[in-house]
């Protein structure tokens, strides 16, 4: 059993049979079975610049069997992209790219024969097959992104300020992207009230101190000084006096909108703390998505690897019968 022979398999590895049930252990040594290492061979510098100096020098097939073949290449790659490429109303890879690829493998790898074109034709699917899986990768960090960009932290907040009465909580609200846009949406929706009714009325007032839950004085204040009471006769009132107050009023809510527009645009550019930890994290996919995505390069890299290294066997055994 110490002189165990192996058997060749079709694809190249190494077939063991099983050992007996019953062994005479006493004074044996069994040699462990051997695997094949495959070891693709590296082009050097000088084979490199070689090859790229040849490339600029070839002009492309002259002869009509040349063309004939480089037109079976194309269907070849035709076909090939119909049933791996994905092609729907949402997402459509590009055939264009796929046959780019095709023919720098092909050009490469210099398949001869239906089995080595077998193999490179695995190979390009695998390699294609392994950028789709990026893709995937960076749509999974972009949903995470758009979903830590929703987080709204405007119900804690205001929650907040009911239970601590709080006098202000702009210096709250103003710490995050979220918090500033509300306060913008409630000033443009004042604004916008005004520049429809001439005026500020009570009810767009007491309807924009309810949205900071009485806790927002800062902005309040200053307006509650220029509310028009409901029992004020308008038609006995200039309109130049009311054009002059609307002016004015127009005026403090154009400079509140400037200044938190500039506070927004400094927590784009400078997010706090709690905001930069959910960009972090979500910069990596998900446990369940990460784990499908590291299988699955894993089965594409052995398929790869295990196919060139058949080639490179056929190859090889091609060429020692040509010499």
């Amino acid at each position: 059993m110490a002189n165990q022979k192996s058997l060749p398999k079709r694809d190249g590895t190494v077939f063991f049979p099983p050992l007996p049930a019953k062994l005479p252990l006493k004074n044996k040594t069994f040699s462990q079975p051997k695997t094949l290492n495959y070891q693709l061979k590296m082009a050097t510098e000088a084979q490199i610049a070689a090859n790229r100096l040849n490339s600029q020098k070839s002009t492309g097939p002259r002869t009509d069997a040349g063309k004939a073949i480089v037109s079976r290449n194309a269907e070849k790659h035709t076909k090939l992209s119909r049933t791996l490429l994905v092609s729907s109303q949402s997402n459509q890879e590009s055939s264009s790219e796929f046959k780019t690829l095709c023919d720098e493998y092909y050009e490469s790898l210099d398949p001869v024969g239906p089995i080595e074109e077998m193999l490179v034709d695995r190979i390009v699917s695998a390699v294609w097959r392994m950028r789709r899986a990026h893709h995937v990768e960076s749509g999974e960090i972009a949903m995470n992104l758009q979903i830590s960009d929703r987080y709204n932290p405007l119900p804690i907040l205001l929650q907040a300020a009911d239970e601590n009465n709080r006098e202000d909580i702009l210096p709250a609200l103003d710490k995050t992207v979220r918090g500033c846009e509300f306060i913008l949406e409630r000033l443009n929706d004042v604004r916008a009230a005004v520049q429809r009714d001439g005026r500020l009325t009570s009810l767009t007032y007491n309807n924009f101190n309810r949205a900071f839950r009485n806790h927002a004085k800062s902005l309040t204040d200053p307006l509650s000084k220029k509310v028009f009471p409901l029992e004020i006769n308008l038609a006995k009132i200039d309109p130049d006096i009311l054009q002059e107050h609307q002016k004015g009023l127009l005026d403090l809510l154009d400079q509140q909108i400037q200044y938190f527009e500039e506070i927004m645009a400094n927590r784009r550019s400078d997010p706090d703390p709690g905001t930069r930890a959910r960009q972090d994290a979500a910069m990596l996919p998900g446990g369940h998505t990460l784990e499908r995505i590291l299988r699955y390069e894993t089965v594409l890299e052995r398929q790869i690897f295990n196919s060139m290294a058949q080639l490179e066997k056929l190859q090889s055994r091609r060429l020692s019968k040509c010499g």
